[in-house]
């Protein structure tokens, strides 16, 4: 029995022996590969950047963009209206007509304001005349009174008569002045260089003093009036381009800042 037992003993050690032997050479075979793997990773070629893949960093600023919108409107813009009541005779433009500045534009039935002016300038005739026999009596009445034939308060009269067809003669020439003011006024013609952007009145019609009758545009200088808020403005400045980006238009027009208004809009800022 106790040899068998001893042989059972020693079957058991064997395998005992033979199960470690395995578990050793399992426990040393990672090891191993790790060791292999470094190996390659040491014989792997190292990575070479180019020049022109070597970028070094440096400071620089950032772009920024301020982006607003508003309507395009012409500074150069007048609005023809007549000095004098009249009816339209003739309207030599329409809407869309480019005009010179001086151009005549159409014909005002003025014959009221000729019959005024003729009148005035016989006014006129009449108050020179009135002067001229004023300064004759006073001339007679200076040597009248050198003789002593007439007081001294007739002399006096006959100035005061000189002083005053003076006077009225004055009023008379601005009166005509004005006469022939309105006359020239009464004329239509453009005070700009333009197109005619819109028509108010139409041939025939029965004209009223200061009735805005046309309106002329120059188109060859446009702004934009556009809003931007107070935390923006600060980074604006007169003289600072910018690109207008027109609706129509594929290519945006170059501009630059004429003005920044020095008060914002209540409530919006």
């Amino acid at each position: 029995m106790k040899k068998k037992n001893w042989l059972m003993g020693g079957l058991a050690l064997l395998v005992a022996a033979g199960l470690g032997g395995a578990w050793f050479a399992g426990w040393l075979g990672p090891g191993n590969g790790t060791a292999q793997a470094k190996a390659d990773d040491k014989a792997a070629p190292a990575l070479e950047f180019t020049p022109a893949e070597v970028v070094r960093p440096t400071l620089a600023r950032m772009p920024s963009v301020i982006e607003f919108s508003g309507p395009l409107v012409a500074p150069q813009t007048a609005v023809v209206r007549t000095r004098a009541a009249g009816t339209l005779l003739a309207l030599d433009v329409a809407e869309g007509s480019r005009v010179e500045a001086g151009q005549r534009l159409g014909r005002i039935d003025l014959a009221e304001l000729a019959s005024r002016v003729a009148e005035r300038s016989a006014n006129l005739e009449s108050a020179r005349a009135t002067l001229g026999q004023a300064e004759r009596s006073l001339a007679s009445n200076e040597r009248l009174a050198a003789q002593h034939f007439i007081s001294p308060i007739a002399l006096d009269n006959s100035r005061a008569a000189v002083d005053t067809a003076r006077a009225g003669l004055d009023a008379a020439k601005a009166a005509l002045d004005t006469a022939r003011l309105s006359l020239r006024d009464g004329a239509l013609v453009a005070p700009i260089a333009g197109i005619v952007a819109k028509l108010g009145v139409v041939r025939g019609e029965t004209l009223a003093v200061d009735q805005a009758l046309l309106t002329i545009v120059d188109l060859s200088r446009l702004e934009l009036a556009g809003l931007v808020g107070t935390h923006e403005v600060s980074r604006l400045a007169p003289g600072m381009p910018v690109q207008v980006q027109v609706e129509g238009m594929s290519a945006p027009v170059a501009g630059r800042i004429a003005r920044i208004a020095p008060a914002a809009e209540p409530g919006t800022r």
